[in-house]
């Protein structure tokens, strides 16, 4: 390669010559070099020559090289991290589905002594099976967003209704929260129309959206708004919690990354 790529640079004026070769040291230690140099023809009867430079970039390769191994390490952990997640799930539903049914065959065959202990048996129960659907909820959110990190969630655009869609995500965080109300409010008149777009994954941003604003609100009211200008459908979900700071906000949309502003909300 490297005789050839001189040839090359002799033989075609135009082309250039841009080389990174690995040289070996008197002392056996190696380096990396980058040639760099064009042809110069002069006129009739004179010598043409090769004009260029020779450059020491060995940090320069070690770097790549680091970022390489890096970028490697870092497909592997995510490779093993879908895997985890996957077994996870898997190994967890039929235990939770055990429990579910279990609770509902206790519930149905418990004989209370009086109306007092029967009410503090049905809520006994309603928290087992609220706990067990809550742990289920956070394992299809896992695999959705294990999905979504290892590219695999493809979009399925179909015509739907936004606001029905925004309906549905309410509902689920009025049934996940135990909110009251007024916790959720639209803003103004909502968009009523159809749009192209995927309604699992344009729900599944509407969820994660709602669960943010009502975790950081500290009880005050979330608004939601959906509008319609042109080819742009636009949500926004306002809440009344202590914000992003400006230096945080280019770690928006890294993953697990939490702000200071946070406190010692889970999550």
């Amino acid at each position: 390669g490297f005789r050839e790529a001189f040839n090359k640079a002799i033989a075609d004026p135009d082309h250039q010559l841009h080389l990174k070769v690995r040289l070996r040291k008197v002392h056996g230690d190696w380096l990396w070099v980058l040639f760099r140099g064009r042809m110069i023809h002069h006129l009739q009867g004179e010598d043409a020559m090769l004009v260029g430079a020779i450059s020491n970039v060995e940090a320069q390769q070690k770097a790549e090289d680091e970022a390489r191994q890096l970028a490697e390490q870092q497909r592997e952990l995510a490779i093993l991290r879908s895997r985890i997640v996957r077994i996870l799930s898997h190994e967890l539903k039929t235990p939770l589905a055990v429990i579910t049914t279990s609770a509902d065959l206790l519930e149905v065959t418990s004989q209370p002594r009086d109306p007092h202990h029967e009410k503090k048996m049905g809520s006994y129960f309603s928290g087992i099976i609220d706990a067990v659907q809550r742990i289920q909820s956070i394992l299809d959110h896992a695999l959705e967003f294990n999905q979504l990190e290892s590219l695999e969630a493809i979009a399925k655009p179909g015509w739907c209704q936004p606001l029905a869609l925004c309906r549905e995500a309410m509902e689920w965080a009025y049934q996940a929260q135990s909110l009251a109300p007024e916790s959720l409010r639209f803003q103004a008149s909502p968009f009523q129309g159809e749009c192209m777009l995927d309604r699992r994954l344009f729900g599944l941003v509407v969820q994660n959206l709602l669960s943010n604003a009502i975790k950081y609100s500290d009880g005050k009211p979330v608004d939601i708004h959906l509008q319609h200008t042109g080819d742009l459908l636009t949500l926004e979900v306002c809440d009344q919690g202590p914000g992003i700071p400006e230096a945080e906000q280019s770690k928006l949309f890294k993953a697990f990354f939490r702000g200071e502003a946070g406190g010692d909300q889970p999550g």
